[in-house]
């Protein structure tokens, strides 16, 4: 549990880090930093919710797209956030392997939807850890 823990202040850092670039005004530079940060955080919510799985749920999960199907139940999750968390994960993989402009700017106009469903997954989690 200490482990789990530790990984939660985490991503509440990131959670915190991605929230700011969001809100500084937009042009590129600030556009790239706010994916940045997506990315980062991304990175660290999938594998608090793997850990999160396999020790509160007993579930045990692999990959992004495989941890949010899984936490659907568990974090009470609609159909539409699970859809939301999966269309993240596939932007996730396309802004790091195939990156354009055109790729960041439409990445850019969704980040703040995925903060949201971002910070829903986090504050589940954080209700049954404590």
């Amino acid at each position: 549990m200490a482990y789990l823990e530790e990984r939660f202040d985490i991503l509440e850092e990131v959670l915190k880090t991605w929230s700011e670039a969001l809100e500084v005004e937009y042009n590129d530079l600030s556009r790239d930093a706010a994916i940045h940060r997506f990315e980062h955080t991304f990175e660290v919510l999938w594998k608090v919710m793997e850990v999160f799985l396999e020790e509160m749920e007993g579930i045990k999960c692999v990959s992004p797209k495989s941890c949010f199907r899984k936490s659907r139940n568990v974090l009470e999750l609609s159909d539409e956030e699970i859809e939301t968390c999966l269309k993240m994960t596939k932007d996730r993989n396309i802004s790091t392997y195939a990156y354009s402009e055109e790729m960041a700017k439409s990445l850019y106009d969704k980040l703040e939807d995925y903060y949201k469903v971002s910070l829903k997954v986090a504050k589940q989690i954080k209700d049954r850890v404590e």
